[in-house]
């Protein structure tokens, strides 16, 4: 290739005739026009087509005076429209509807499965292994809990979503992001919940279910909550660990609730805890609203747990 072919100024050619381009470029561009009838041809492309839109711009009418002064009225009468405080509620519960699908395809598929196999486990062991309608409700209380947590745990955070982070970059607040999340899992694994207790109910030939959802509502708000935060500060598999940790403590307390077994302080102390639903539930919403506060922010704890 020559140097002439090597040194063509067709990209400067624009500026040079919009007369934007710098000293430098001016006197490179008619040193090397002197001598290059292709960049010349280009350039009396650019000044022809420089010539009808001036011509074009003078057959055009001015704009009225006060046209900024309408565009800008009209921007703060639009923005005031949608503002989140005037929107109807019907309006609101639409975004709401749509932001719950939107995020659908985005959950997991494998949580919905490892959800429904693992609680109707737990509901098959507590009609099979328990002996009496107590038991086998007190055995269900012991699953439906941890289920919800091991699900919770992967519905936010890079490594369960690769495009998170393309959809963070949307006007979406990443808070209405997780809490979309959240509400589609918890809410999955709370209707198996729900309707595990009615086939317990069933069986046992309970009509009132309130009872039989008290042994597992605070238990599974609390875990689901607390795997969350986890997840946000710790990832994943860390949120699972301790999730299974604590079950494993309470299913430790729990085998000493077998007839003529002396119960030790330990186990007394941490089966309370589990059916104190007015000390659970609002646990559970202290660390809900920790984790809403930290959904923003998890992409930089992500990268800190890294280096």
């Amino acid at each position: 290739m020559s140097d002439l072919a090597r040194d063509h100024v067709t990209r400067l050619l624009p500026a040079y005739v919009a007369d934007t381009i710098g000293p430098t470029g001016r006197r490179r561009v008619r040193e090397h026009l002197k001598n290059c009838a292709a960049c010349r041809a280009e350039l009396a492309s650019w000044e022809a087509m420089a010539e009808a839109v001036a011509a074009a711009s003078e057959r055009m009418p001015a704009p009225p005076a006060d046209t900024m002064e309408r565009v800008r009225t009209r921007i703060e009468r639009e923005g005031a429209t949608i503002r989140p405080g005037s929107q109807p509620l019907s309006s609101k519960l639409s975004l709401a509807w749509q932001l719950l699908v939107g995020q659908l395809p985005l959950v997991r598929k494998k949580i919905w499965a490892a959800s429904t196999v693992t609680m109707a486990l737990g509901l098959a062991v507590s009609l099979l292994l328990s002996t009496g309608a107590s038991a086998a409700e007190a055995t269900f209380a012991l699953f439906a809990p941890v289920v919800a947590a091991v699900g919770v745990a992967f519905v936010y955070g890079p490594e369960n979503d690769p495009s998170l982070e393309i959809a963070l970059s949307t006007p979406t607040p990443p808070r209405l992001v997780l809490l979309a999340r959240l509400t589609l899992v918890y809410g999955y694994d709370l209707a198996l919940a729900l309707a595990a207790t009615a086939v317990l109910a069933v069986v046992n030939g309970t009509i009132n279910l309130w009872p039989l959802i008290s042994l597992w509502a605070g238990p599974m708000l609390f875990f689901s909550a607390l795997a969350l935060l986890l997840s946000l500060l710790f990832g994943s598999s860390a949120a699972v660990l301790t999730a299974m940790a604590l079950w494993g403590v309470r299913l430790a307390a729990a085998t000493y609730s077998a007839p003529g077994l002396d119960k030790p302080a330990w186990a007394q102390t941490v089966e309370t805890l589990w059916r104190a639903n007015a000390t659970l539930l609002p646990l559970a919403a202290l660390l809900l609203a920790a984790a809403l506060l930290l959904a923003p922010y998890r992409s930089v704890l992500a990268r800190s747990r890294t280096i």
